[in-house]
């Protein structure tokens, strides 16, 4: 077949083909009967420059919708788009459900008009002095490239997201709602073909995102596309500034990268011990390509652990992988923050603006007081700091660039102890005087989320890091952070457990008592309030309780760890 320009047809018929070619993907993910060339076929169709030039979101559904891929014999395979959208054809259409994510749009929009929301926060930035008009440009670079998935203005192939006019096109197909796949994965002009075959199983993550695809195995690749939004990239124009929150705009919560892959998003993936568990029993499929794949991802440190894939599956299921992601997804948060205060110092931006402080170290009185800790031990009162959440762990950073993050933090907290809101120059110096060295940190980190986290080591990090944060429960980012890294820590713990033979790890034994607590926890749709929960009778629940216990338990947690624990790093995970 000869592809079909659509940039170059008359509006009226490249409206007509893109409505026909969305009714044609749009039963194709119904019927769940996919076919290669016809992915192609319809991915040239719909790009508007060419083939292949810009895949858009529709040919990215059309390719991951298949609904049956073991019922046909589609080469395909997949479904992650269908469950992604909530169009799964074997759950009754109303018990769907899509991925948040999936639905980001319709916060801004409902139907052609902005929803309540957020022309309310418009009107307040508005008396504040700052124009956004609805779909100027100043819209989409402050509102879109989160809330649209829309791609920062340079439109480079190897950044995330979408052109403006490719989500214009996007809004007539299914995922008219979605952020788009490619807010997540990457643009994918640069590597649609190559990933398609199965040599793209041999790349790891750093080559893959050379070619513009974001490999979210790869947890510090995931923190980083997360933290993105959720935390701020000037790169990719996410910045959040205390104007919006003043307007309005709900305040960021902390992070917890597992937390957040459990509990903000519908599941249309299959994490590696799933897919190494899956891979032993399969006949079907390249055992040597897989294998490779599960070496690129996990590396243990003998060699003979690699060897096949039952030996290196045994090493995978034993791994305590979410505290290993809490772990990068934390080091990653405190990296980023650097680059967003680093941001406030450049020409053109307003220095010291406070949504790159931590929001206790001012509006202390609108938080419950527990134990009288707002702050980090040894602040001058009325001087806030960076972000308390995101500081590192500094006991667990043995002696390589990593340690720099802690040394850093410190010159940091030093400078913003010094002055309210820090010396413009002292500050731009120190960050300055760090992007050296950022690259390699952020390679460490890489690096780090792909190697083992023993049962031994992930205690000791817990214990660090509950040692480090203990004092901080007064203050609601720190102490809800705290409480989902003990969360996903129990959940491999539990894992290890039944997987393992005897001895039982000890701190199992705190396990009922967590759970106890964890059945009292403010529910996780109230992770960007700090507010009390309003519910419909305009009643409100307090769960200032809720963190006295969570203090509670992590004092009876190290009382149970007390022994000296050393460091550890990267290169001494056994």
């Amino acid at each position: 077949m000869t592809p079909i320009n659509i940039g170059k047809l008359h509006p009226r018929n490249r409206s007509l083909i893109l409505s026909l070619s969305t009714a044609i993907y749009a039963g194709l993910i119904l019927i769940g009967n996919l076919d290669q060339a016809l992915c192609f076929q319809i991915t040239n169709a719909l790009s508007p420059n060419g083939v292949f030039d810009s895949t858009l979101d529709q040919a990215c559904v059309t390719c991951h919708s298949n609904a049956q891929p073991l019922a046909n014999s589609s080469n395909i395979g997949l479904q992650q788009a269908s469950i992604y959208l909530g169009l799964e054809s074997h759950i009754e259409p109303e018990q769907r459900q899509s991925d948040i994510h999936a639905r980001a749009v319709s916060k801004v929009w409902q139907g052609d008009s902005l929803t309540d929301a957020f022309q309310e926060i418009i009107k307040n930035l508005k008396h504040l002095g700052i124009e956004i008009e609805e779909e100027s440009a100043a819209f989409q670079t402050q509102c879109l490239t989160c809330h649209a998935g829309i791609q920062a203005p340079d439109n480079s192939p190897l950044k995330t997201g979408r052109p403006f006019n490719e989500f214009q096109i996007d809004r007539k197909t299914v995922a008219k709602d979605s952020i788009g796949c490619e807010a997540c994965h990457g643009r994918g002009q640069q590597y649609l073909l190559e990933h398609l075959s199965p040599r793209w199983l041999e790349s790891d993550s750093q080559e893959k995102q050379q070619r513009g695809f974001r490999d979210l195995e790869n947890s510090a690749v995931a923190a980083q596309v997360c933290l993105s939004c959720h935390l701020g990239n000037p790169d990719e124009s996410k910045v959040i500034t205390h104007a919006m929150y003043a307007a309005g705009h709900p305040p960021l919560p902390p992070f917890d990268l597992p937390k957040f892959m459990q509990e903000t998003c519908k599941k249309h993936w299959l994490d590696l011990d799933e897919k190494s568990s899956k891979w032993i029993d399969e006949t079907q499929g390249d055992s040597k390509l897989r294998l490779e794949y599960l070496k690129k991802h996990f590396k243990p440190s003998t060699p003979e652990s690699t060897s096949t894939i039952p030996t290196l599956n045994a090493q995978i299921q034993s791994h305590f992988r979410k505290t290993q992601q809490s772990i990068v997804g934390q080091l990653t948060a405190n990296l980023m923050s650097h680059d967003l205060m680093l941001h406030n110092t450049t020409p053109g931006q307003t220095w010291g603006d406070y949504a790159v402080y931590d929001c206790v170290g001012c509006h202390q009185t609108l938080y419950k007081n527990i134990r009288g800790a707002l702050g980090q031990p040894g602040r001058v009162p009325g001087r806030p700091l960076g972000f308390l959440w995101t500081r590192p762990v500094v006991a667990s950073l043995k002696s390589n660039d990593l340690a720099t993050l802690g040394s850093l933090q410190t010159r940091l907290d030093r400078e913003l102890n010094a002055t309210p809101f820090g010396s413009l120059p002292a500050i731009q110096f120190a960050l300055t005087e760090f992007s050296s060295q950022r690259e390699s940190i952020k390679k460490q980190i890489s690096d780090l989320a792909i190697e083992p986290l023993s049962h031994e080591n992930a205690d000791r990090w817990i214990t660090q890091y509950l040692q480090e944060r203990k004092d901080l429960m007064g203050n609601e980012w720190v102490a809800k952070q705290a409480f989902w890294t003990l969360e996903t820590y129990f959940q491999d713990l539990e894992h290890f457990a039944k997987s393992n033979p005897p001895p039982t790890p000890k701190n199992l034994g705190l396990l009922d008592r967590f759970n106890s607590l964890a059945n009292t926890a403010p529910p996780v749709s109230r992770i960007v309030s700090c507010k009390p929960l309003s519910t419909g009778s305009e009643q409100s629940t307090d769960y200032t309780e809720f963190y006295k216990q969570l203090q509670a338990f992590i004092d009876a947690f190290l009382e149970s760890n007390s022994q000296p624990a050393r460091a550890f790093g990267i290169d001494s995970a056994q």
